[in-house]
């Protein structure tokens, strides 16, 4: 059989892609049964409005010269099917409808069994799982949550009373793309010398040292804007210090250590938004975030296609710093005269012990099993997913993380370590997920507004956000 090798750390397809050794360990070889003639139904994203990927992770594209990605998920598809005797058939929702919630609304009340697997970002598969749709994975045959193709970070952190209705891991690939970073320009950081305000460090050399803060990135921000256009005035042609959105604030929050939940030692979420420490937090994002002088704040620029202007922005090398997701690296490639880099989001402090990455909570994909299928059927689900996540850790999430994200995306070896320092330094927040009384957006206020008023912003909405995750915490211990 054709196999993967591994060269220097880069994914190497040797004569095809996704071939599975004699001796490999798979689970089929282990204890799992076939199951001849069974077809796996996965509903996901309409691709209008979500990554490419959302399907092609799960049914291939070897048509497209050249999409590693697509061929080894097209050999993991062919591999369940002679392994397992498994079909996989993906079905986006309507192209309507930004999320599946409203065609697993449709299947459950209707009492309809189309599929086998729900997969979206974490924030609709915790409505899902809220309204009562999804099986708790823990309790299920052949699958077992401490298998390291389980993302054990999305386990931790957003279980509730010990269950587990959705996951994230390797059998997905649309999970890693959407972790937060910063991205910079590397000519800019070059050319300006802003290396001279760190003692002749790189901003590589800043990360490793524990020396990547807001007040290490707020110093460069400080000296970065110019009037590129010269018309006197601040405009999304011009080169700012640091390009964000509304959201960012919230994703600032968490790279300094902010929780606005946490677990007590029954595993159910008690609620830490707001407190002195959170507070002296805020202050310091907010200097950053609601400083127009050098801030480009995609949210208010006023044009048609923000995203796409700041975008270009970045890509035209007029600004330093770009808050996003790893998923802008392959759209930046449009830009080749763009040399950027990559590194995780600025910590609090230097004393502050780890980096701390936001998963976003409404592209961040998970995986959950429809709370009405029984039977064989369940148990070929159950098998398959433990499958396709042995797979994908054995060879889909390389040639993503490796080769796609690493070698095509990146020009730098020190881009790669903070890929890895990024995807293994990525945090999940139940409030947020859930969204209880809000808080999903609950930041974005402070970014549109005069308001720095955290404390009452906070009390105005703190009943309502702890009753609905109490009336969570109830649902899933009925």
């Amino acid at each position: 059989m054709l196999a993967l090798l591994f060269c220097s750390g880069a994914l190497a397809a040797c004569e095809g892609a996704g071939g599975v050794s004699e001796d490999s360990g798979a689970p089929s070889e282990q204890t799992h049964k076939r199951f001849d003639g069974a077809t796996l139904r996965i509903l996901g994203k309409n691709p209008d409005h979500g990554p490419s990927e959302a399907a092609r992770q799960w049914i291939g594209d070897e048509e497209t010269k050249g999409n590693l990605i697509g061929e080894v998920a097209g050999a993991r598809r062919d591999w369940l099917l002679e392994e397992y005797g498994i079909t996989i058939q993906y079905t986006p929702c309507d192209a309507e409808e930004y999320y599946i919630t409203e065609e697993v609304n449709r299947q459950m009340l209707s009492g309809l069994n189309e599929y086998d697997l729900y997969v979206d970002g974490q924030y609709a598969m915790s409505q899902i799982a809220r309204d009562g749709y999804l099986k708790d994975l823990r309790s299920l045959p052949y699958i077992d949550l401490n298998n390291e193709w389980y993302d054990r970070y999305c386990i931790e952190n957003l279980s509730v009373g010990g269950k587990v209705h959705y996951v994230a891991g390797d059998a997905l690939i649309t999970d890693d793309e959407n972790v937060y970073c910063i991205l910079f320009n590397k000519d800019l950081y070059e050319e300006q010398g802003y290396a001279g305000m760190f003692d002749g460090r790189s901003l590589y050399d800043l990360v490793d040292d524990g020396d990547w803060t807001y007040d290490a990135m707020l110093r460069i921000c400080k000296e970065s804007y110019s009037d590129r256009n010269g018309n006197g005035r601040t405009d999304p042609e011009d080169g700012f210090g640091l390009i964000i959105d509304n959201g960012c604030v919230q994703v600032l929050m968490a790279g300094g250590g902010y929780e606005m939940s946490s677990k007590n030692e029954d595993d159910f979420p008690e609620l830490t938004v707001f407190n002195e420490k959170a507070a002296s937090l805020f202050a310091q994002v907010d200097r950053i975030t609601n400083e127009k002088a050098f801030v480009l704040n995609s949210d208010r620029i006023g044009t048609t296609s923000p995203y796409g202007d700041v975008e270009k922005n970045f890509g035209d090398g007029l600004t330093t710093f770009y808050m996003t997701k790893l998923n802008s690296l392959s759209e930046l490639r449009k830009y080749p005269d763009l040399r950027f880099g990559v590194l995780p989001v600025p910590k609090a402090s230097a004393a502050q012990e780890v980096y701390c990455n936001s998963a976003a909570p409404l592209h961040f994909s998970a995986i959950g099993i429809p709370l009405n299928i029984a039977g064989e059927e369940l148990e070929m689900t159950c098998a398959a997913l433990e499958a396709l996540g042995w797979y994908g850790r054995e060879y889909l999430t390389p040639a993503y993380v490796e080769t796609t994200l690493k070698l095509k995306r990146v020009e730098a070896p020190e881009d790669a370590a903070m890929i890895d320092l990024i995807l293994n330094n990525r945090v999940f927040d139940a409030a947020t997920v859930y969204n209880w009384g809000g808080m999903l957006s609950f930041f974005n206020q402070f970014a549109l507004t005069q308001s720095r008023d955290f404390a009452s912003a906070w009390e105005t909405v703190a009943n309502k956000t702890m009753a609905e995750m109490q009336e969570t915490i109830d649902k899933f211990t009925k």
